[in-house]
C-alpha cells in the first residue's frame, strides 16, 4: 500500500482560445495487491472509505458512455473550432511553420467568420 501525492492539472478553453491551467494537489492511497485490500480493510473505519471508492467506480463506468452521448450531442461550436485550430496547428508545426499568438488569433478570428465553410453550426 503506498501514500499517492500528485497533482491534478485541469486544462480549460475559452471561446477567445486562451487555454487557462488550473492545478491543484491531490492525496489518496494505492492499494497493490489483495494482500494490501485486506490490510486496509482490517481497520474499521476503513471500510466505508474503501466501499465508497468501489462505488464510486461504478458509478463512472456505467455513467461514461452516458455522459459522452451527452457531451456529443450538446457541444457547442466551440469544441469544433478548437479542435480544427488544434489540428491546423498541428499540421504547421510538423511543416515546421509552427504558429504564434497573433497567428492564432487570426486563424480563429476566420474560423468564426466563416463557420458554416468549415461545416460549423452556431
Amino acid at each position: 500500500m503506498k501514500q499517492i501525492t500528485d497533482e491534478v492539472t485541469v486544462k480549460l478553453t475559452g471561446l477567445d482560445g486562451k487555454e487557462n491551467a488550473i492545478v491543484k494537489p491531490v492525496q489518496y492511497v494505492e492499494l497493490e495487491t489483495a494482500e494490501d485490500v485486506l490490510n486496509f480493510m482490517s481497520t474499521a473505519e476503513n471500510i466505508p472509505l474503501i466501499l465508497a471508492a468501489a462505488n464510486y467506480g461504478f458509478n463512472l463506468k456505467a455513467r461514461a458512455k452516458v455522459t459522452a452521448a451527452i457531451k456529443q450531442e450538446n457541444q457547442g461550436p466551440e469544441v469544433s473550432v478548437n479542435r480544427l485550430l488544434t489540428q491546423m496547428e498541428k499540421n504547421h508545426e510538423k511543416n515546421g511553420k509552427p504558429w504564434n499568438e497573433e497567428i492564432k488569433a487570426t486563424k480563429r478570428a476566420f474560423i468564426m467568420a466563416n463557420l458554416g465553410e468549415f461545416g460549423i453550426e452556431a
